[in-house]
């Protein structure tokens, strides 16, 4: 395990956290006529933003687990919430305002935050499970 922590470094992390933030913006903010038409569940929406916000908090947790003290974890995890429930937000809105195939919708809001809250517990739980670093 301790090669995964060497090959997950503090920079590439921020790196990934960052790509991954940008791709997630483009995406979202993509007409969706433009991606495929795919109906296989009801809710398979909130279940897309689930996934998606859950890997942006994770990744977001592990950057910061990585490059600051673990002992300062509490408040920077509340900022990561935050600032994803805002990013969130702000998406959806655009949303509505600059694609014409796609509408806010709070039930997306919720499912992000959600995520984000999951991806921040797992990649504490992660961190400190699977490198063995005492909390």
């Amino acid at each position: 395990m301790r090669h995964i922590k060497n090959l997950l470094g503090p920079k590439i992390l921020l790196y990934l956290s960052l790509l991954y933030t940008i791709l997630l913006t483009i995406v979202t903010l993509s007409e969706s006529s433009s991606l495929p038409d795919v109906h296989w569940w009801e809710y398979q929406d909130k279940l897309a933003h689930l996934l998606a916000y859950i890997v942006l908090g994770g990744t977001w947790g592990l950057t910061w687990l990585y490059t600051r003290k673990v002992d300062f974890w509490k408040p920077y995890f509340v900022g990561i919430v935050v600032a994803s429930i805002i990013y969130g937000t702000i998406v959806e809105i655009l949303q509505s305002t600059m694609t014409t195939t796609r509408n806010a919708d709070h039930w997306d809001v919720l499912a992000n935050t959600i995520g984000v809250i999951l991806g921040v517990v797992i990649a504490w739980r992660s961190f400190h499970k699977y490198l063995r670093i005492k909390m």
